[in-house]
């Protein structure tokens, strides 16, 4: 079995219930660049929070930053979750959505369409998400897409 990489591990800490996680836990499991491994997570677009650790029941010294994950449902941002949310659950979406090879596709024909039952998705998702936005994940709505085909 392949060992998990340190960002991968850093994610597997993260992902556990929402909850806090001190930075002396990512030292704990011997991941001593655990700041750059979040850095990189974020860049991936993964939404961490931090804050300085606060615990009394912690015995360092100085400030330790702690982390959260923000979890939608199992995507990395609320704009991605959002536009997967309409594309899994509308089902004119849905079916356009089946017939695309990617997500740039997906939106380039919602763009591009006259149909009245979509006039109102042109732009993006009835919640206000544009779909063209650099928050949405692109290459995360590419492996939905692939799903549905």
């Amino acid at each position: 079995m392949k060992e998990k990489t340190q960002i991968e591990k850093v994610l597997s800490k993260l992902q556990i219930n929402g909850t806090w996680i001190c930075g002396t836990e990512f030292q704990k499991e011997f991941i001593p660049t655990y700041s750059q491994r979040i850095s990189e997570l974020r860049k991936k677009g993964w939404e961490i929070e931090s804050d300085i650790c606060n615990r009394t029941t912690h015995s360092h010294k100085g400030s330790v930053a702690m982390y959260r994950l923000h979890d939608h449902n199992g995507w990395k941002n609320y704009e991605t979750w959002n536009v997967a949310l309409w594309i899994t659950s509308d089902e004119n979406l849905y079916n356009i959505a089946k017939n695309c090879l990617n997500y740039s596709q997906f939106v380039g024909i919602i763009a591009n369409t006259t149909d009245e039952k979509l006039m109102r998705y042109k732009y993006g998702t009835p919640d206000g998400v544009p779909y063209n936005t650099f928050k949405v994940i692109s290459e995360d709505l590419d492996e939905l897409i692939k799903e549905l085909s």
